[in-house]
């Protein structure tokens, strides 16, 4: 992708209007990053006319909303659109519209657009709870549509996205720090995900036999891989974005070096795991705790399996993906059950000896590492590991 001309022509195009455009005259920079958005999804990705056709009808929907929003049709509109974008969402996740080519571009452009769905529920449900005042429909063309981000992300919150469309030009210091992260980013999707892969459980996808052995190495490399692919991936985009003047919030901090499953999704994939926190999690657990109040620990066991076998689902309609959201929801209730059976010690702050966060760092990675297999290899291949 960022070896097609196309893209660093539509990188081109982003950087003068940013430049030409003064922050001042946000609506006109917000109008302009939104058409070379969209020629630069049309020219790299190369979508199919049903894909481009349920975006454009997502996005028309939700701008139509944000529109009115301060008239009753408006809220009607909004409400419509929340109900709409799940629907929407469960087709995309079944693939036959997203990747329905085979091609990276295809895949890309799934994964862009599910990104997309998830910003427009996000909007809608933020701006009905008056959590966001008021929103441009400029503004929210360009946040839905960013073509940078667009791919892969990191994510934006509607706010941060404004302030940082609005913000002045980046200091010309930051050059050098720039260009080093996007070589960075580049060595490790090029050279180390690429090196990792013939060993990694992408290569046993189709096999006819498989021994629980080889699967749980395979899973090892595996976690390199797609750190690799996807880190650096967001170190890339990052990079790019700043060198434009957008500012991008960060999407990876060192998660593989986290202490527990709970650390590890504060640490992998940020943006979209506070998405899910604040869209999915939180609003569970709300309701549960008024259904079921007293129930300190089932409250957030029923939070964390809602909120993970979403985000399975949200990967793929398939049993794999599903299987790959409840391990990680039992691992956060077999986490939450563990430190409810650990004495504490009142007055005392604890804190743990190297040895013993190195040993509980060693074990998530493991956790983390197996269930990779549920997210790679379909159904029928987890039924015949022997």
């Amino acid at each position: 992708m960022f070896a097609s001309p196309s893209f660093w022509c539509i990188c081109a195009a982003l950087f003068i209007a940013v430049r030409l455009v003064p922050p001042q005259r946000l609506r006109l920079r917000a109008a302009a990053l939104a058409a070379i958005s969209v020629a630069g999804i049309v020219l790299v990705l190369k979508p199919q006319p049903i894909q481009l056709a349920l975006c454009a009808l997502a996005i028309a929907w939700v701008l139509a909303g944000l529109h009115f929003a301060g008239r009753g049709e408006g809220r009607r509109v909004l409400r419509t659109a929340l109900l709409l974008v799940a629907p929407v969402l469960a087709i995309w996740a079944t693939g036959k519209f997203g990747a329905a080519n085979g091609s990276p571009a295809g895949v890309l452009f799934f994964v862009g657009s599910s990104f997309l769905l998830v910003k427009a529920f996000s909007l809608i449900k933020d701006r009905l709870e008056g959590k966001i005042a008021e929103v441009d429909p400029y503004v929210a063309a360009a946040y839905f549509l960013y073509f940078p981000a667009f791919l892969s992300g990191p994510m934006h919150d509607y706010g941060e996205f404004e302030t940082a469309l609005a913000r002045p030009e980046p200091a010309k210091h930051e050059a050098v720090g720039l260009v080093f992260r996007f070589v960075w980013g580049l060595f490790q999707v090029s050279v180390l995900a690429v090196y990792l892969d013939p060993a990694s459980l992408t290569a046993l996808v189709g096999a006819a036999t498989l021994h629980w052995q080889d699967v749980v190495v395979a899973a090892f490399f595996y976690s390199g891989v797609l750190y690799f692919n996807f880190s650096g991936y967001s170190d890339m985009v990052i990079a790019v974005s700043r060198g434009l003047g957008i500012e991008i919030p960060e999407n990876f901090d060192r998660p593989y070096l986290a202490p527990s499953i709970r650390d590890f999704w504060r640490r992998w994939h940020i943006t979209f795991s506070r998405a899910l926190t604040a869209h999915v999690f939180m609003p569970v657990s709300r309701a549960l705790t008024r259904a079921l109040p007293g129930r300190r620990f089932l409250v957030p066991a029923i939070g964390y399996l809602a909120t993970f076998v979403f985000a399975g689902f949200w990967h793929g309609a398939t049993a794999n993906f599903l299987l790959w959201g409840a391990w990680h929801a039992l691992g956060l209730i077999a986490q939450d059950f563990a430190q409810k059976l650990r004495p504490r010690k009142p007055g005392l702050a604890r804190s743990d000896s190297l040895a013993v966060r190195s040993v509980k760092t060693m074990a998530t990675f493991v956790f983390v590492s197996l269930g990779w297999i549920f997210f790679v290899l379909p159904i029928d291949q987890l039924v015949k590991i022997r």
